[in-house]
């Protein structure tokens, strides 16, 4: 089985047929096959098409695991059927991918935005905070996680959805640095290229602790990512500000 009730079966699309001839109503060795029987395989094949979509979706709703959608198109089943309940209107693999990477880049707003607020809005606390709120993401929502950053096309159009929303989750930490830098607690210098220091220092972390690189158990890894993220933070913040 490949996943959740999804067997290793042939798909056959019901224009298709398991012999050659069987369009024309003849069988490989040439003799005649009854109408009846060749209607009867088409709605098995229908049939077993519908049973293996229904089971693959009902795993990525689940799961949101992109790969049974590379299983669907194995299979030959079709990929816009495979998270329809969740994303109404996907017709392609690609729009599933946006789809799933938009509602994760919300939902990691959120993560971000509620570790401000539990900061107070201090930005080197807030700083501190949003560090570990990206990793503690990354280990709540793997699958979102990979695809929002593994799947992201590089000429994703400026005005998207996508686009406009994963720029979001950044500019919180743009933010929070240029607050820092008006308030006299963190050195000058472009809070976009510092940002991107911090998110990438955290991002490769997150990556590293999902792959397995760096074995601990969740709460050990967030204790890293605090000491970590507190060590970087010698770079930017001003002595006074510590």
């Amino acid at each position: 089985a490949f996943a959740v009730g999804v067997t290793a079966d042939v798909v056959v699309q019901p224009s298709q047929t398991l012999e050659s001839g069987f369009e024309s109503g003849f069988t490989a060795t040439g003799g005649r096959v009854p109408a009846l029987e060749v209607a009867q395989h088409a709605a098995r094949a229908d049939q077993r098409m519908l049973r293996q979509c229904r089971a693959i979706n009902s795993a990525f709703c689940q799961s949101r695991d992109i790969e049974l959608v590379d299983l669907a198109a194995r299979l030959r089943l079709p990929v816009g059927g495979v998270g329809q309940e969740l994303y109404p209107g996907i017709e392609d693999k690609a729009a599933l991918l946006a789809a799933i990477a938009q509602e994760g880049f919300i939902e990691f707003g959120n993560y971000l935005k509620s570790a401000v607020e539990a900061a107070q809005a201090k930005p080197i606390e807030s700083l501190q905070a949003t560090g570990v709120a990206y990793v503690r993401y990354a280990l709540d929502h793997p699958t979102h996680f990979r695809v929002m950053f593994g799947s992201f096309p590089a000429d994703e159009p400026t005005d998207s959805e996508l686009y406009c929303v994963s720029k979001s989750t950044f500019q919180i930490l743009v933010d929070i640095i240029k607050d820092g830098q008006a308030a006299g607690l963190m050195r000058l210098g472009d809070p976009e290229l510092l940002a991107l220091g911090k998110w990438s220092m955290v991002h490769g972390l997150a990556m590293l602790l999902l792959d397995g690189m760096i074995p601990n158990s969740e709460e050990d890894a967030l204790d890293l990512v605090r000491s970590l993220v507190a060590e970087s933070m010698s770079g930017l913040v001003i002595a006074s500000g510590l």
